[in-house]
């Protein structure tokens, strides 16, 4: 699954929190989930609270499908 996060200009500890919960149930149900993130303002929050080490994080939709193996 790709969460289209290109729109996506500011996140909190709240939509940090949500992206957790997406991922937990993605893995839960068989599923990756992939965030399509390039702003990176929002990418460099995620490196600051270490999520970005959880999530799978890509720059272009591209990148994302391509590495679906």
């Amino acid at each position: 699954m790709i969460a289209d996060m290109t729109a996506t200009t500011f996140c909190d500890s709240a939509g940090i929190n949500m992206l957790i919960r997406a991922k937990k149930q993605a893995t839960a149900h068989g599923a990756e989930l992939r965030l399509l993130l390039p702003c990176p303002n929002v990418l460099r929050v995620l490196k600051i609270q270490g999520v970005d080490a959880l999530l799978s994080i890509y720059h272009s939709l591209e990148e994302a499908m391509a590495d679906a193996g």
